[in-house]
């Protein structure tokens, strides 16, 4: 096992090791994961000009079958596994470097109401089945309408911050056969940014209809998770992004 092989690593078999202790060593951590499984490789960044390390650990496993073992374990210990007081975040590494330094983390909002009446609190029985643009007319039968929804929610939304990408239409489907229900996905580029439309838009008017803002859900297809985007994980995450000068 090397502990800095500056070979790339193996992103499928890899976990993201973060909110280390400045006390933690590359020793402390491999000897504390190699209790879980074999480790074949390690990439703790130091910071030059400290001399101290980033707060985060890159570990290499042997394979994705371990790499769903130990963020398992980790994530059944619910914040228990700690060094130096610190509570360890552990996650599946599968990023390109391309992709994280371009967008770490996603502060995606979702915008109900506007399309249709698709409260949120009335979507227990709903599963996604689609993702439209704005160039698709098959997802309403008044294509125009849903045009001018997407072009008054980037106009007012990017007041707020930068956006990834233009709004784009979320199509799902209920389970007792209605009609699709529609909402809108906000992407911005920080939380700081997405956290200040929410608060600013949540409840108020855009073509006289009272809008509802919360953060996306993290995998709308699974029915049985209500795990949202902007928690204190990918929180840290970004702050880890922006002190090491991959997010500006």
């Amino acid at each position: 096992m090397s502990y800095e092989n500056e070979t790339l690593l193996n992103q499928e078999n890899t976990i993201y090791v973060g909110n280390l202790h400045e006390n933690v060593s590359k020793e402390i951590l491999y000897e504390l994961f190699v209790q879980f499984t074999l480790i074949r490789n390690m990439r703790f960044p130091i910071d030059h000009l400290t001399g101290k390390h980033k707060g985060y650990c890159l570990i290499e496993l042997y394979s994705p079958l371990d790499v769903e073992f130990v963020t398992e374990l980790v994530q059944s210990c619910k914040g228990q596994l700690k060094l130096f007081s610190n509570s360890l975040v552990v996650r599946k590494s599968v990023q390109s470097t391309s992709d994280i330094q371009e967008y770490p983390v996603p502060a995606i909002l979702s915008v109900h109401n506007l399309i249709e009446n698709d409260s949120i609190l009335d979507q227990s029985d709903v599963s996604l089945t689609a993702q439209n643009d704005a160039e698709d007319d098959s997802i309403d039968d008044d294509p125009a309408y849903i045009k001018k929804c997407l072009k008054q929610v980037k106009s007012i939304f990017k007041q707020f911050g930068e956006l990834v990408h233009d709004p784009i239409v979320m199509s799902a489907s209920s389970s007792n056969g209605a009609f699709p229900k529609r909402y809108i996905n906000v992407q911005y580029k920080k939380f700081e940014q997405a956290d200040k439309a929410l608060n600013a838009m949540n409840g108020t008017l855009i073509l006289n209809k009272h809008i509802q803002v919360v953060y996306a859900l993290k995998d709308p297809q699974n029915s049985k998770s209500n795990a949202r985007h902007g928690d204190e994980i990918e929180r840290y995450l970004e702050n880890q992004a922006m002190e090491n000068n991959i997010l500006h």
